[in-house]
């Protein structure tokens, strides 16, 4: 989840267990990089807005993660059924 308000990225750990906050910096509607190392020294990751509903981030491993935009309920609804 990204809280635009505070240029936050928010990474809700399997099973509600945990939550990360890490800080971004570029425009959500294009590309943002999100600074991981307060978790994992080294981890940077890049977020790149596809355009509609679409967009891939890349890890640090360079490997290539697709992500469709929903909404909060949507994104809630989807967790019920898969927890």
């Amino acid at each position: 989840m990204f809280d635009t308000d505070n240029n936050k990225c928010i990474d809700f750990g399997t099973n509600d267990t945990g939550c990360l906050s890490m800080p971004y910096t570029g425009d959500i509607n294009d590309t943002i990089d999100i600074n991981y190392e307060e978790y994992q020294e080294g981890a940077h990751l890049k977020f790149k807005y596809l355009g509609g509903n679409k967009a891939v981030m890349i890890d640090q491993n360079n490997i290539e993660w697709e992500y469709e935009k929903c909404s909060v309920s949507d994104a809630e609804n989807i967790l019920k059924q898969i927890t």
